[in-house]
C-alpha cells in the first residue's frame, strides 16, 4: 500500500520554519493569475509552512479553512479582516462561525500547503486527507506551496490525492503539466 511509503517519506522530511520572502511576494504580485482572480483559498501557516499572511483582505475575497467538528472535516469561509479569526481545534487560527461559507467553485485560486511536492504536481500533506477531500470537487486552480521551495522528482501518492496545477517557488510559479 502506498500510504505506508507516504508515512516513511513524510518522517524523513526535515521540519523547518518558513517565512515568505520578499522575492516570493513580488513573484506572486506579478503573476497574472493572481492579479486577475477575484477569490483566493489560502491558509494560516503552521511553523513549517510558508506564511502567506501578506495577502491582504482588501484586494481579493479571501477564504480560509474551518474545522467542522460534526463532519470532522474542513470547509472554507470568507474572512474580511483579522478580527474574523479565532483559535480552532488544532490551535490554528480559523474563521469564526459567523463568517460566510464558500459555495462550491466560488474560489478561483487555491494556495495549498504541503510537506512535499513533486514535479508532476503531487502533494504530500500531513496524512489525514483534509485538503484532498476539500479540493476533490473544486474547479479553481490549485497552487502547491513547497515549504522550502524544493520539488522532488517523485513522491508517494494514492489514487485520491489531488494534484496541483502550479507550484509556488522562490522566483517563479511553475505550471504543472497535467497528464492523465
Amino acid at each position: 500500500m502506498v500510504t505506508s511509503s507516504k508515512e516513511s517519506f513524510r518522517a524523513s522530511l526535515p521540519k523547518v520554519e518558513v517565512l515568505c520572502s520578499d522575492k516570493q511576494q513580488t513573484t506572486l504580485a506579478n503573476w497574472s493569475q493572481f492579479r486577475e482572480c477575484e477569490s483566493i483559498g489560502s491558509y494560516i501557516a503552521m511553523k513549517d509552512e510558508v506564511d502567506l499572511s501578506f495577502i491582504g483582505f482588501e484586494s481579493k475575497k479571501v477564504f480560509l479553512p474551518v474545522y467542522d467538528a460534526k463532519s470532522k472535516d474542513y470547509y472554507m469561509a470568507r474572512v474580511t479582516s483579522s478580527s474574523d479569526l479565532r483559535e480552532g481545534k488544532f490551535g490554528i487560527l480559523e474563521p469564526k462561525a459567523s463568517c460566510t461559507r464558500a459555495q462550491k467553485n466560488e474560489i478561483d485560486l487555491w494556495f495549498i500547503p504541503g510537506r512535499a511536492f513533486d514535479k508532476d504536481g503531487n502533494r504530500l500533506g500531513r496524512g489525514r486527507g483534509f485538503y484532498d477531500r476539500l479540493l476533490a470537487e473544486e474547479s479553481g486552480s490549485k497552487v502547491g506551496v513547497p515549504p522550502d521551495g524544493k520539488v522532488f522528482d517523485e513522491i508517494p501518492v494514492d489514487d485520491w490525492d489531488v494534484r496541483m496545477s502550479f507550484l509556488f517557488l522562490e522566483e517563479e510559479i511553475l505550471e504543472v503539466l497535467q497528464i492523465k
